[in-house]
Protein backbone atom coordinates (compact mmCIF):
# COMPACT_ATOMS: atom_id res chain seq x y z
CA UNK A 1 0.00 0.00 0.00
CA UNK A 2 2.47 2.51 1.01
CA UNK A 3 5.11 1.87 -2.64
CA UNK A 4 1.58 2.18 -4.24
CA UNK A 5 0.65 5.61 -2.94
CA UNK A 6 4.15 6.76 -2.96
CA UNK A 7 4.08 6.26 -7.07
CA UNK A 8 0.68 7.68 -7.24
CA UNK A 9 2.32 11.08 -5.15
CA UNK A 10 5.28 10.84 -7.90
CA UNK A 11 2.92 10.67 -10.79
CA UNK A 12 0.82 13.44 -9.33
CA UNK A 13 3.69 15.74 -9.10
CA UNK A 14 5.02 14.89 -12.85
CA UNK A 15 1.16 15.09 -14.01
CA UNK A 16 -0.82 17.15 -11.92
CA UNK A 17 -4.56 16.24 -13.32
CA UNK A 18 -3.75 17.13 -17.03
CA UNK A 19 -4.21 14.93 -19.94
CA UNK A 20 -1.42 12.85 -21.66
CA UNK A 21 0.71 14.81 -24.11
CA UNK A 22 0.08 11.70 -26.92
CA UNK A 23 -3.54 12.44 -25.97
CA UNK A 24 -3.40 16.36 -26.89
CA UNK A 25 -4.40 17.77 -30.26
CA UNK A 26 -2.47 20.86 -31.72
CA UNK A 27 -3.17 23.19 -28.99
CA UNK A 28 -3.94 23.67 -25.16
CA UNK A 29 -4.26 20.51 -22.75
CA UNK A 30 -7.62 18.96 -23.48
CA UNK A 31 -8.12 15.49 -25.05
CA UNK A 32 -8.08 15.21 -28.80
CA UNK A 33 -10.22 12.98 -31.35
CA UNK A 34 -9.58 9.38 -31.57
CA UNK A 35 -8.79 8.10 -34.79
CA UNK A 36 -12.13 6.69 -35.62
CA UNK A 37 -13.32 10.99 -35.10
CA UNK A 38 -10.92 12.25 -37.40
CA UNK A 39 -12.10 9.76 -40.02
CA UNK A 40 -15.86 10.51 -39.18
CA UNK A 41 -15.48 14.06 -39.06
CA UNK A 42 -14.68 15.04 -42.92
CA UNK A 43 -16.49 12.06 -44.22
CA UNK A 44 -19.60 13.52 -43.09
CA UNK A 45 -19.40 17.15 -43.78
CA UNK A 46 -17.53 16.31 -46.84
CA UNK A 47 -21.14 14.32 -47.53
CA UNK A 48 -23.33 16.85 -46.67
CA UNK A 49 -21.76 19.70 -48.88
CA UNK A 50 -22.14 17.11 -51.87
CA UNK A 51 -25.33 16.40 -51.23
CA UNK A 52 -26.29 20.34 -50.71
CA UNK A 53 -24.06 21.15 -54.12
CA UNK A 54 -25.68 18.10 -55.96
CA UNK A 55 -29.06 19.01 -55.03
CA UNK A 56 -28.56 22.58 -55.83
CA UNK A 57 -26.69 22.17 -59.36
CA UNK A 58 -26.48 18.68 -59.91
CA UNK A 59 -22.47 17.98 -59.11
CA UNK A 60 -20.81 18.68 -56.02
CA UNK A 61 -19.31 22.11 -56.09
CA UNK A 62 -17.51 25.54 -53.44
CA UNK A 63 -19.83 24.26 -50.59
CA UNK A 64 -18.39 20.48 -50.89
CA UNK A 65 -14.99 21.83 -51.24
CA UNK A 66 -15.19 24.15 -48.49
CA UNK A 67 -16.40 21.49 -45.86
CA UNK A 68 -13.98 19.16 -47.46
CA UNK A 69 -10.65 21.46 -46.64
CA UNK A 70 -12.12 22.57 -43.47
CA UNK A 71 -13.01 19.34 -41.95
CA UNK A 72 -9.84 18.04 -43.01
CA UNK A 73 -7.96 20.49 -41.62
CA UNK A 74 -9.52 20.33 -38.48
CA UNK A 75 -9.48 17.00 -38.65
CA UNK A 76 -5.45 17.10 -38.45
CA UNK A 77 -5.31 19.61 -36.09
CA UNK A 78 -7.96 18.36 -33.52
CA UNK A 79 -6.56 14.65 -33.74
CA UNK A 80 -4.30 13.02 -31.11
CA UNK A 81 -0.84 13.04 -30.68
CA UNK A 82 -0.36 9.28 -31.25
CA UNK A 83 -2.91 9.21 -34.34
CA UNK A 84 -1.89 12.22 -36.41
CA UNK A 85 -0.53 10.20 -39.26
CA UNK A 86 -4.18 9.01 -40.14
CA UNK A 87 -5.68 12.67 -40.89
CA UNK A 88 -2.28 13.70 -42.29
CA UNK A 89 -2.99 11.21 -45.35
CA UNK A 90 -6.64 10.70 -46.07
CA UNK A 91 -7.98 13.76 -47.69
CA UNK A 92 -7.51 11.33 -51.09
CA UNK A 93 -9.83 8.91 -49.72
CA UNK A 94 -11.97 10.72 -48.29
CA UNK A 95 -12.87 12.22 -51.49
CA UNK A 96 -12.64 8.89 -53.62
CA UNK A 97 -15.59 7.55 -51.05
CA UNK A 98 -17.87 10.74 -50.43
CA UNK A 99 -18.12 11.84 -54.00
CA UNK A 100 -19.18 8.76 -55.58
CA UNK A 101 -21.22 7.81 -52.61
CA UNK A 102 -23.52 10.95 -52.66
CA UNK A 103 -23.39 11.26 -56.17
CA UNK A 104 -24.87 7.45 -56.71
CA UNK A 105 -27.48 7.86 -53.56
CA UNK A 106 -28.52 11.56 -54.14
CA UNK A 107 -29.35 11.24 -57.74
CA UNK A 108 -26.89 12.99 -59.61
CA UNK A 109 -26.57 10.76 -62.34
CA UNK A 110 -27.64 11.95 -65.75
CA UNK A 111 -30.86 10.89 -67.17
CA UNK A 112 -29.46 10.59 -70.79
CA UNK A 113 -28.66 7.29 -72.13
CA UNK A 114 -29.14 5.58 -68.97
CA UNK A 115 -26.64 3.27 -68.92
CA UNK A 116 -23.31 1.93 -66.88
CA UNK A 117 -21.27 4.47 -69.01
CA UNK A 118 -23.22 7.44 -68.26
CA UNK A 119 -23.28 6.79 -64.47
CA UNK A 120 -19.31 6.16 -64.53
CA UNK A 121 -19.03 9.75 -66.32
CA UNK A 122 -21.05 10.96 -63.49
CA UNK A 123 -18.83 9.86 -60.62
CA UNK A 124 -15.53 10.47 -62.56
CA UNK A 125 -16.52 14.13 -63.47
CA UNK A 126 -16.46 15.26 -59.91
CA UNK A 127 -13.38 13.62 -58.80
CA UNK A 128 -11.69 15.22 -61.86
CA UNK A 129 -13.13 18.84 -61.34
CA UNK A 130 -12.00 18.42 -57.25
CA UNK A 131 -8.24 17.21 -58.03
CA UNK A 132 -7.25 20.82 -57.28
CA UNK A 133 -8.78 21.50 -53.64
CA UNK A 134 -7.87 17.66 -53.19
CA UNK A 135 -4.02 18.26 -54.20
CA UNK A 136 -4.62 21.55 -51.62
CA UNK A 137 -6.12 19.68 -48.70
CA UNK A 138 -3.51 17.38 -49.17
CA UNK A 139 -0.68 19.33 -48.72
CA UNK A 140 -1.74 21.22 -45.43
CA UNK A 141 -2.72 17.96 -43.53
CA UNK A 142 1.05 17.03 -44.23
CA UNK A 143 2.42 20.33 -43.37
CA UNK A 144 0.17 20.24 -40.31
CA UNK A 145 1.24 16.95 -39.71
CA UNK A 146 5.24 17.03 -40.07
CA UNK A 147 5.15 20.09 -37.71
CA UNK A 148 2.77 18.31 -35.29
CA UNK A 149 5.90 15.31 -35.36
CA UNK A 150 8.34 17.61 -35.22
CA UNK A 151 7.65 20.48 -32.73
CA UNK A 152 4.64 18.63 -30.34
CA UNK A 153 7.19 16.53 -28.40
CA UNK A 154 6.82 15.31 -24.91
CA UNK A 155 7.03 18.85 -22.47
CA UNK A 156 7.98 16.29 -19.50
CA UNK A 157 10.97 14.64 -21.31
CA UNK A 158 13.69 13.10 -19.00
CA UNK A 159 11.54 13.62 -16.02
CA UNK A 160 8.92 11.49 -16.97
CA UNK A 161 10.86 9.11 -17.66
CA UNK A 162 12.83 8.96 -14.30
CA UNK A 163 9.39 8.86 -13.27
CA UNK A 164 9.00 5.92 -14.39
CA UNK A 165 12.19 4.10 -14.32
CA UNK A 166 11.89 4.20 -10.25
CA UNK A 167 8.88 3.17 -10.29
CA UNK A 168 9.95 -0.23 -12.19
CA UNK A 169 12.60 -0.05 -9.77
CA UNK A 170 9.89 -0.05 -6.84
CA UNK A 171 7.98 -2.51 -8.03
CA UNK A 172 10.93 -4.91 -8.52
CA UNK A 173 12.22 -4.40 -5.34
CA UNK A 174 8.39 -4.63 -3.78
CA UNK A 175 7.80 -8.08 -6.05
CA UNK A 176 11.57 -9.13 -4.52
CA UNK A 177 10.73 -8.52 -0.75
CA UNK A 178 7.73 -10.35 -1.69
CA UNK A 179 9.44 -13.55 -2.73
CA UNK A 180 12.14 -13.20 -0.05
CA UNK A 181 8.91 -13.77 2.90
CA UNK A 182 7.46 -16.00 1.07
CA UNK A 183 10.54 -18.33 0.74
CA UNK A 184 11.09 -17.40 4.85
CA UNK A 185 7.79 -18.68 5.33
CA UNK A 186 8.33 -22.01 3.40
CA UNK A 187 11.29 -22.55 4.46
CA UNK A 188 10.51 -22.33 8.81
CA UNK A 189 7.45 -24.49 7.96
CA UNK A 190 9.30 -27.05 6.17
CA UNK A 191 11.82 -27.08 9.12
CA UNK A 192 9.12 -26.35 11.66
CA UNK A 193 10.79 -23.43 12.82
CA UNK A 194 8.14 -21.38 15.07
CA UNK A 195 6.77 -18.39 13.42
CA UNK A 196 7.38 -15.00 15.09
CA UNK A 197 4.11 -14.68 16.78
CA UNK A 198 4.20 -18.65 17.88
CA UNK A 199 7.70 -17.83 19.40
CA UNK A 200 6.36 -14.74 20.98
CA UNK A 201 3.23 -16.74 22.89
CA UNK A 202 6.25 -19.57 23.93
CA UNK A 203 8.00 -16.63 25.19
CA UNK A 204 5.18 -15.57 26.98
CA UNK A 205 4.17 -19.05 28.46
CA UNK A 206 7.65 -20.18 29.46
CA UNK A 207 8.22 -16.25 31.53
CA UNK A 208 4.22 -17.53 33.26
CA UNK A 209 6.02 -20.99 33.87
CA UNK A 210 8.58 -19.35 35.38
CA UNK A 211 6.95 -16.78 37.65
CA UNK A 212 4.64 -19.49 38.98
CA UNK A 213 7.24 -22.11 40.27
CA UNK A 214 9.33 -18.60 41.84
CA UNK A 215 5.81 -18.14 43.86
CA UNK A 216 5.67 -21.68 44.52
CA UNK A 217 9.01 -21.37 46.17
CA UNK A 218 8.35 -18.48 47.68
CA UNK A 219 5.17 -20.00 49.79
CA UNK A 220 6.98 -23.22 50.75
CA UNK A 221 10.25 -21.33 52.06
CA UNK A 222 7.27 -19.26 54.01
CA UNK A 223 5.83 -22.34 55.52
CA UNK A 224 8.88 -23.90 56.12
CA UNK A 225 9.66 -20.46 58.12
CA UNK A 226 6.47 -20.86 59.58
CA UNK A 227 7.28 -24.45 61.54
CA UNK A 228 10.39 -23.49 62.57
CA UNK A 229 9.15 -20.62 64.44
CA UNK A 230 6.42 -23.07 66.04
CA UNK A 231 9.04 -25.27 66.72
CA UNK A 232 10.24 -22.69 69.20
CA UNK A 233 7.21 -22.46 70.86
CA UNK A 234 6.98 -23.12 74.61
CA UNK A 235 5.02 -26.94 75.27
CA UNK A 236 2.17 -25.54 77.17
CA UNK A 237 1.59 -23.48 73.67
CA UNK A 238 2.22 -26.61 71.36
CA UNK A 239 -0.36 -28.82 73.96
CA UNK A 240 2.45 -30.44 76.04
CA UNK A 241 3.90 -30.89 79.46
CA UNK A 242 6.40 -28.42 80.72
CA UNK A 243 9.84 -29.86 80.85
CA UNK A 244 11.15 -29.28 84.49
CA UNK A 245 13.91 -26.75 85.08
CA UNK A 246 16.89 -28.15 87.19
CA UNK A 247 16.61 -26.23 90.75
CA UNK A 248 19.24 -24.24 92.14
CA UNK A 249 21.04 -25.04 95.00
CA UNK A 250 20.31 -23.04 98.32
CA UNK A 251 23.08 -22.07 100.35
CA UNK A 252 21.75 -23.32 104.02
CA UNK A 253 21.66 -27.18 101.68
CA UNK A 254 25.34 -26.92 101.31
Amino acid sequence: MTATHDRRTDLDDVEPDVTPWTERPIAGTGRGLPLWGTVLLPLALSAVGAVVDIQRSKAPGFIFEALYLVSCVVAVCWARRRNVFGPTVQPPLILVIAVPLTVLVAGGSTAGGGGLTAKALSVATPLINSFPVMAITTALTVLIGLYRRIRQRNPYGSEERATRAAERRRERANRQREQAAKQRASTAARRGTPTRGAAASADAGRRGSSERSTGSARGGAGQRGQQARGGRQSPSARGGRPTPQPRRRRSDDR
